[in-house]
């Protein structure tokens, strides 16, 4: 199964960059304890933008947030071994990954004008009315997108098509196979991104998966 990632991070819409990457692997589940953090779940179960999502979409932002709570022991506990299992996803720049986790971040809290935003591209995609890019219908930016959603101060976007597994979705972000400066990683792990919207849906025999970033 091939997985195609592509992200945009504009921040404060002065740094601008774009990266897209692909990794092919075995169809087959990715074996690993999945016991949740209730300590996570708790404050996300209150909140109703996390509320009005899909299971889908809910785990991948408890995910993220088990990525922000403590990356060096996602790292050891389900990078690692999601590599060993899925050898053809670790890239020649693999080893840079574990550096760049080890120390804990805020956590996302979820957004309900950044789930519409994410929802929205992602309805795009899937009814063909744009490709697998971050403009929208009529030439719209990202910037633009973000701006008419009162989205002005700083603001990131990951998209990934694959298969529907919020973690695996969430470790193939991090591990950026091919993706030149990393940025689905940069995004995940930024200190400054704190705000999140998700939309995980079918496209095609895959998923879609678009994940947009704010800061309060």
């Amino acid at each position: 199964m091939k997985h195609l990632l592509f992200f945009f991070l504009g921040f404060f819409f002065i740094l601008h960059s774009f990266g897209q990457g692909s990794v092919t692997m075995e169809d087959k589940d990715f074996k690993t304890s999945r016991v949740p953090d209730t300590v996570i779940l708790g404050p996300l179960e209150r909140n109703a933008a996390f509320g009005s999502l899909s299971q889908l979409e809910q785990d991948v932002i408890y995910w993220m947030n088990v990525v922000r709570k403590d990356p060096a022991r996602f790292y050891s506990t389900w990078v690692l071994p999601f590599t060993v299992q899925f050898p053809q996803a670790k890239g020649s720049d693999f080893k840079s990954l574990s550096s760049e986790m080890k120390s804990a971040l805020p956590l996302f809290e979820p957004h309900a004008v950044l789930n519409k935003t994410a929802r929205g591209h992602a309805q795009e995609i899937v009814a063909g009315k744009i490709g697998f890019v971050h403009t929208g219908i009529g030439g719209k930016s990202f910037e633009q997108r973000m701006k008419e959603a009162g989205i002005v101060n700083c603001a990131g976007e990951n998209m990934l098509e694959g298969k529907g597994d919020g973690l695996v979705a969430v470790i193939l972000l991090l591990i950026d196979k091919d993706v030149r400066g990393h940025g689905h990683r940069k995004l995940i792990l930024h200190h400054s991104l704190n705000t999140i919207g998700v939309s995980f849906i079918p496209w095609k025999k895959n998923y879609i998966l678009v994940q947009d970033f704010s800061c309060k």
